[in-house]
């Protein structure tokens, strides 16, 4: 049962609970509330295994969310793209339409964090955990720091 782990476990509200086999944040249900759990027992997973993870809110203080995507092959990375949101659930998709001041601070940003020695670490730190020869990360960006959201083999 969702909600016997989520008092096993300690978790507390809100909560993120997604199908185990999902790469997608399609599948992705967020939880704030103990009457939220029907979310859960409504989609065409129940009964699969999933993950819950605790929700982080890692708005910047100009209210947008960040979220970056990197790929790692070896021991070099590169960063895919960038995509800011008012919305805490970032897809990639294609035909998202980007404003050019978007499109913008997308690139300073790429071009700052491949410079930044702290992200480097970062990227070299999550390699070396991941024992995986290649394989993407998404990651968010919150006061200054940044938030692992999965890490997975490219598909």
């Amino acid at each position: 049962s969702f909600q016997k782990t989520f008092e096993a476990e300690g978790f507390k509200y809100p909560v993120l609970v997604r199908p185990a086999t999902s790469q997608t944040g399609r599948d992705l249900v967020k939880i704030d509330t103990p009457f939220d759990w029907t979310k859960v027992y409504k989609t065409h997973w129940y009964g699969k295994y999933h993950y819950m993870t605790q929700f982080v809110d890692y708005k910047e203080d100009d209210g947008l969310y960040t979220k970056i995507r990197a790929v790692i092959v070896g021991d070099s990375f590169s960063i895919r793209h960038v995509k800011f949101s008012q919305n805490w659930l970032i897809h990639g998709g294609r035909g998202n339409k980007r404003s050019q001041e978007n499109v913008k601070k997308e690139i300073d940003l790429i071009q700052v964090l491949e410079r930044k020695n702290y992200f480097v670490r970062l990227m070299r730190d999550i390699r070396s955990r991941s024992q995986m020869d290649y394989f993407g990360v998404d990651l968010g960006i919150s006061r200054g720091g940044f938030l692992l959201f999965e890490a997975n083999a490219d598909r």
